[in-house]
């Protein structure tokens, strides 16, 4: 007597909303996270009053001690003139710690002007 062979079971269906769910949560993930680079330490920006803050390519740190890093790299002054002469770019934004004095960004900005820096925007937090 001959008996008719079970069909195979087929494999996978169990594990396709399994698969639909994961990926549902990665585009989630992906839309709703934001993508920044990490810095190279805290930052933390003085409040202003008024003010508006642009996003750009080439960002200048200024630590609480006064260090700087520039493009992700720590620098020294003298140091940032060197990376300034290769390529000084047209715009900088200055990104400094709220506990920097004005009067220590003075020689930074005399770096950037004379490299040929046409902008430098500083960013600060409003105060509510």
């Amino acid at each position: 007597m001959q008996l008719p062979r079970p069909s195979p079971r087929r494999q996978g269906d169990d594990l396709l909303p399994l698969i639909n769910i994961i990926f549902l949560l990665l585009v989630f993930f992906m839309v709703a996270g934001t993508m920044t680079p990490p810095e190279t330490f805290p930052v933390r920006p003085p409040d202003t009053e008024a003010g508006a803050s642009a996003d750009s390519e080439t960002d200048l740190l200024v630590g609480p001690a006064g260090e700087l890093a520039w493009r992700g790299e720590r620098v020294s002054l003298d140091g940032l003139d060197e990376r300034l002469g290769a390529e000084p770019p047209v715009r900088v934004v200055i990104r400094a710690d709220a506990a920097v004095a004005s009067r220590e960004l003075m020689p930074v900005l005399a770096r950037l002007r004379a490299a040929g820096v046409k902008r430098v925007t500083l960013i600060t937090l409003r105060s509510t």
